[in-house]
């Protein structure tokens, strides 16, 4: 595939104005949800070096792609996330769900040791930059609450994601599964559910990176 058709295959839907509809019914609350933003608890600071830690199930990965993203792009629709009253329901891969990405994505001998390689892959080897880093952190969002009880009800059903792609969710033994574009890749699963509940804006924690276009494996830069 040449860059320029995965560039537009991944980006071409890109305008946004607003948050998507989804079809998912938000589960019924006790109390108004608060709003306390999905910024605040991933700890997204635009102005703040890269941080690697050891552990791979936490998302410093997301935080750090967040922050390289609103740094180049201020105005990026990423920055929703900042904005806790609204709504936005977000599938949040892990950082070992990004090592898995650059090894099937970017292959090299001595794999990716640490947090900080994967990172570096991540900013230097994504045909198209920082503009496809935004439209794959777009496509892992969608409009509205949906906690996990929601999504445990919500087999086939299709979700319109903030870069204008769409994922389904698929439920089986009771475990929440996404279906995105990337064929060649192994679909996620909910592996961390209901960060940030009780306010407007959730996420959960999925096990691989969804990606918005049917990217080769391994890409070709």
């Amino acid at each position: 595939m040449r860059r320029s058709r995965l560039i537009a295959g991944i980006t071409g839907s890109l305008a946004l104005a607003a948050l998507a509809a989804t079809a998912v019914a938000p589960a019924t609350q006790a109390a108004p949800l608060g709003t306390g933003s999905l910024a605040t608890v991933l700890g997204v600071n635009p102005s703040a070096a890269p941080t690697f830690d050891h552990n791979w199930s936490n998302y410093n990965i997301l935080t750090d792609t967040v922050n390289a993203i609103l740094k180049a792009k201020p105005t990026s629709p990423v920055g929703t996330l900042a904005q806790g009253n609204v709504a936005a329901t977000c599938f949040i891969p892990t950082d070992s769900a990004f090592r898995k990405f650059a090894i099937q994505a970017f292959p090299k001998a001595h794999g990716y040791p640490n947090e900080k390689a994967v990172f570096t892959a991540l900013a230097t080897k994504t045909p198209g930059g920082i503009n496809t880093l935004e439209a794959i952190v777009l496509y892992h969002c969608t409009g509205g609450t949906i906690d996990s009880s929601a999504a445990s009800k919500a087999n086939n059903v299709v979700l319109r994601m903030l870069n204008g792609g769409a994922v389904r969710v698929k439920v089986m033994d009771g475990r929440i599964y996404l279906y995105d574009k990337g064929l060649a890749y192994t679909n996620p699963w909910v592996v961390q559910a209901d960060i940030n509940k009780g306010n407007k804006q959730i996420a959960h924690g999925i096990s691989r990176v969804l990606l918005p276009a049917n990217l080769p494996s391994p890409i070709a830069g």
